[in-house]
């Protein structure tokens, strides 16, 4: 004899399952949002490192400006030998002048050089760059008058030469360096964004999705 069940008997159970699965779609949910909420906080995302941006440029900007104000020093030190030295063979001054050989190329500053004139074959003085490994205590005054002036503005010249030097050195030493690990980090985001990808397609579950 077949058993008969009582008409509330299955409306009871499915009742029970369909509270099964609100909770669980309820939890799933609650876990999406949770999982979402967190992911959206400031502690989870990357940010711009603008201070730090800013307090290297503003590093930089110092030192263009310490080479500006050591310029103008070696300009005024350039003006007392012109003084002290005048228009003759052997004079001992600068000249601000583009690195290189090529005058006409704007690409980089101008930049304090001591020269030494000489005189020309058919027309006025002519100068040759006194190289920066060469000391300028070597040259000695070709006239018999402002000689200790002479001799103390070249000290003081190659300090100022020196100092500066020192300052562009370590610029260049920098641009070296951060460029070097730029492409390092450049090349090492690139293998990751591919190594992510790959990874992704190993992932059996995703707990930031309902199932």
């Amino acid at each position: 004899m077949e058993e008969r069940k009582h008409p509330r008997a299955n409306s009871q159970t499915l009742t029970i399952q369909e509270v099964q699965q609100e909770n669980v779609a309820d939890h799933d949910t609650d876990r999406e949002a949770s999982i979402a909420a967190v992911l959206s906080k400031e502690t989870e995302l990357a940010e711009f490192p603008t201070h730090m941006q800013q307090h290297y440029v503003g590093r930089i900007e110092e030192l263009a400006r310490t080479l500006y104000l050591i310029d103008g020093q070696i300009q005024e030190v350039n003006r007392m030998l012109h003084i002290t030295q005048g228009p003759r063979p052997g004079k001992i001054s600068v000249r601000f002048l583009q690195p290189g050989t090529k005058a006409a190329n704007r690409a980089y500053d101008r930049v304090p050089c001591a020269v030494k004139w000489w005189s020309g074959h058919h027309g006025p003085l002519v100068y040759t760059r006194i190289r920066h490994h060469e000391r300028l205590a070597k040259f000695r005054p070709k006239i018999s008058k402002n000689v200790k002036a002479i001799r103390k503005l070249l000290t003081l010249l190659q300090e100022l030469l020196d100092k500066r030097r020192l300052i562009t050195e370590a610029l260049y030493r920098f641009e070296q360096s951060t460029f070097r690990l730029k492409l390092g980090a450049e090349g090492l985001v690139g293998r990751c964004s591919v190594d992510l990808n790959e990874i992704r397609s190993l992932v059996e579950v995703d707990y930031t999705k309902s199932e």
